[in-house]
């Protein structure tokens, strides 16, 4: 059996980290995030739009074209520049929480481009 515990990283793939129940006391420091954490997060997916930081009105994630109705951010993450991490071979990356026509709460992202080419992302549901 496992448990989470706070990780020490703004990345958000490493803000837990998971450790032993059997030896390891339950977490109480737990910081809130500065801005919405979704519910689910996932391995960065590509979505179909132009490598262009304005999200546009319409995107295309899983085959599926969604309306976005609104959008909050961007909240600027970095890497850890100190660290060989291929998952950041993108660059700084701007989050936003997206709503669209279609009910999904995603949360997004725009990769500026680092060691690989500029582009947009979905990392998260918030439900």
């Amino acid at each position: 059996m496992t448990r989470l515990h706070p990780g020490d990283s703004h990345a958000p793939e490493k803000a837990e980290i998971t450790v032993a129940a059997a030896w390891a006391p339950a977490a109480r420091d737990w910081a809130a995030p500065s801005h919405p954490r979704p519910a689910l997060i996932w391995r960065p997916e590509p979505v179909m739009i132009p490598a262009n930081p304005i999200l546009p009105s319409r995107i295309r994630w899983r085959g599926r074209d969604l309306d976005v109705l609104g959008a909050t951010g961007p909240e600027r993450v970095a890497g850890e520049w100190w660290l060989e991490d291929d998952a950041w071979r993108t660059g700084l990356r701007d989050y936003w929480v997206v709503d669209t026509g279609e009910g999904l709460r995603l949360w997004l992202y725009y990769a500026h481009g680092a060691d690989l080419s500029a582009g947009w992302f979905c990392q998260g549901s918030f439900g």
